[in-house]
C-alpha cells in the first residue's frame, strides 16, 4: 500500500520517562514504588535498545513549563493543583523549566541518537509543541510506536484531544 512516504520506517515515542516520575528523590509526581521505577526503566531500556539496533530513532517527550502561571492556565491542572486530596495535587513544582525532574532519566537515554522534545504543554502529543515536526516532516516520517508510564491516557488524549 502507498502511504505517501519512500520507506515507511517504525520509531518509538517515550513519555514520562523523566525524574519528575522516575526518581523517588527528586520526583514530584513520582510513582508509587522503587520497584515500579525499576522495573519500568528497565524494561523500557532492553526495549530501547532493541530499537536502536534495528535504527529505529527514539523520541522522548516532556512536558515542560516555564513557571506556575503557565501551569495553571490549563483549567484541569489548576482544579488538580487546588485540591489537597488529588494524587496530582504537584502539579505546581511539577516539570518546571531548569528542574531536575525534567531530566530524562539516563537508562533509557542515548544522547547522540535520540531526540528530546520537551516542549509538550498538554497530554496531546501533537498539540503546540515540536514533535508536530517530527511527525508531519517528509525526511522524519515513521510509524510510531508508545512506550510511557501512562500509555492509555496519553494514547487516547492524543486520539481524542480531552487535555
Amino acid at each position: 500500500m502507498n502511504f505517501g512516504v519512500d520507506k515507511v520506517k517504525a520509531a518509538v515515542i517515550a513519555i514520562d520517562l523523566h525524574r519528575g516520575h522516575m526518581d523517588l528523590s527528586v520526583a514530584t509526581m513520582p510513582v508509587k514504588t522503587q520497584a515500579q521505577a525499576d522495573r519500568v526503566l528497565g524494561n523500557a531500556a532492553k526495549l530501547f535498545a532493541w530499537c536502536r539496533e534495528q535504527d529505529w530513532p527514539i523520541i522522548h517527550l516532556v512536558t515542560t513549563y516555564r513557571d506556575v502561571p503557565e501551569i495553571r492556565s490549563h483549567p484541569f491542572w489548576r482544579t488538580r493543583a487546588d485540591d489537597p486530596h488529588a494524587t496530582r495535587k504537584n502539579v505546581e513544582r511539577h516539570n518546571l523549566q531548569g528542574s531536575p525532574g525534567c531530566t530524562v532519566m539516563s537508562q533509557v537515554i542515548d544522547p547522540k541518537k535520540d531526540w528530546i522534545v520537551n516542549t509538550k504543554k498538554t497530554l496531546r502529543l501533537l498539540c503546540g509543541n515540536r514533535f508536530r515536526f517530527h511527525f508531519e516532516s517528509p525526511r522524519h516520517q515513521h510509524t510510531y510506536h508508545y512506550r510511557c508510564q501512562y500509555q492509555q491516557l496519553c494514547a487516547l488524549n492524543s486520539r481524542c484531544g480531552l487535555f
